[in-house]
């Protein structure tokens, strides 16, 4: 069961009702923005005080104003649906506001609980609750985990920075010989194609620019100079195939990639234009 400030009424309902039947009510809260094993573990033990487990989640707009726009990761939306799928939970309230005491003296659970990274003394509605005859709890603990841990974890690991283009161009000329019975074959067809060449890197220091353009520059050279001037259908590469601009295009891919290897590079991308005709890129991101 999910419930927010419109539909706020019937939460407060379903929790009167629960409570005048005996259940006792757990509750706690927190942002749950990336759910990790901590938040897990700590739910678990959560329900076992009691009959039925709340937990309330901060808002979008709230979480904003607590850790920066760039918060939260998940929408409220889609964290309330993961939470209230778990076992363990039997209802998610959406709140607002920038902390949860207006729910909590509300809902007067008679139990408050949070994870173990809060000291007792500074959870929030503890004093009301146990002023209620409720009990308050800080709750089991892991180190080093945390949503905005495993957020750090992904930019570190997959930072790129600033991503620079080198770009360089080539043109070749080739043929393509018609072999066969019919009159109109026994004919050379000549193709004249241009090279396009766009390698996105990250940059390490100007040197290392300019000794990646250089070292792509001449790899490039080399594959030219094994097509230009050939019958493609005669190269062993292309025997079995008419050659085109797609087939041409992924064979330049793959031997400049094979060649490349820049422990910088992020991105390759290979054009290959045929003159007046058409054109066919090959790329890829890593």
């Amino acid at each position: 069961m999910i419930f927010d400030k419109n539909s706020k009424s019937q939460f407060l309902k379903l929790i009167k009702d629960l409570k005048f039947s005996g259940k006792k009510i757990v509750f706690t809260n927190g942002c749950f923005d990336i759910l990790h094993k901590g938040h897990i573990l700590y739910l678990k033990e959560a329900k076992k005080l009691g009959d039925f487990l709340v937990v309330a989640i901060n808002s979008d707009d709230s979480i904003k104003k607590l850790k920066g726009e760039k918060r939260p990761i998940i929408s409220q939306k889609d964290r309330a649906l993961i939470l209230s799928e778990l076992k363990c939970v039997d209802c998610v309230y959406i709140f607002d506001e920038l902390d949860p005491l207006n729910i909590i003296r509300e809902i007067s659970p008679d139990v408050l609980v949070k994870g173990g990274d809060w000291e007792l003394s500074k959870i929030i509605g503890k004093d009301f609750v146990e002023k209620s005859g409720g009990k308050v709890y800080s709750l089991s603990h892991i180190e080093g985990v945390s949503s905005s841990k495993i957020i750090e974890d992904i930019i570190e690991k997959f930072k790129v920075g600033k991503m620079y283009t080198i770009s360089i161009k080539g043109e070749f000329s080739a043929a393509h010989k018609l072999v066969g019975s019919h009159s109109k074959c026994n004919q050379i067809h000549g193709h004249n194609f241009k090279v396009i060449v766009e390698i996105g890197v990250c940059e390490i220091s100007k040197n290392y620019m300019v000794m990646d353009f250089l070292k792509a520059e001449e790899i490039l050279n080399k594959i030219l100079e094994k097509l230009d001037h050939k019958y493609l259908n005669e190269l062993e590469m292309f025997s079995n195939i008419n050659p085109t601009s797609e087939s041409l295009a992924k064979y330049i891919f793959d031997e400049f990639y094979k060649s490349l290897n820049l422990e910088n590079l992020k991105y390759l991308s290979i054009e290959v234009l045929e003159t007046d005709k058409f054109s066919a890129k090959y790329f890829k991101y890593f």
